[in-house]
């Protein structure tokens, strides 16, 4: 208990911290100075290993395969976007959403090779590429 009363406690110092590193901005201020920038990818990370031990990890104890995930600072959305998904049984869930408010980005539900909720395949695979280039 007491080891959960730190986690607790450190994400509310990394979610307090985060509208001062939000305004870590570039001259014009329209752009996140080269610090600031690598300030806001650290406070992913933070965030996104919070939400992947807390989501995902619950979700291995019910014999569901968790898929690695992916995560990044959006300068364009300003925020941490993370990836990931599940397969279980028959369906494979994918899904991109905010990290920092887990509003969804875009979402694909696969039964084999069709497609059951959301994106296409081929057309989550786009959205995937444009925030993660240089995933398989």
């Amino acid at each position: 208990m007491k080891h959960a009363s730190w986690i607790f406690l450190l994400l509310i110092l990394v979610l307090c911290e985060l509208p001062l590193q939000l305004r870590a901005q570039g001259p014009n201020d329209s752009e996140p100075t080269k610090q600031g920038e690598f300030e806001m990818k650290k406070v992913c990370f933070d965030v996104a290993r919070h939400v992947y031990e807390k989501d995902f990890e619950k979700s291995k104890n019910d014999g569901v395969v968790v898929l690695k995930p992916l995560y990044t600072y959006s300068k364009k959305l300003n925020t941490c976007v993370m990836y990931g998904g599940f397969v279980d049984k028959d369906e494979t869930s994918f899904f991109i959403f905010d990290a920092l408010t887990n509003v969804e980005i875009a979402s694909s539900i696969l039964k084999g090779n069709k497609t059951i909720e959301g994106l296409s395949k081929e057309d989550f695979n786009r959205k995937k590429k444009a925030f993660f280039p240089d995933a398989p």
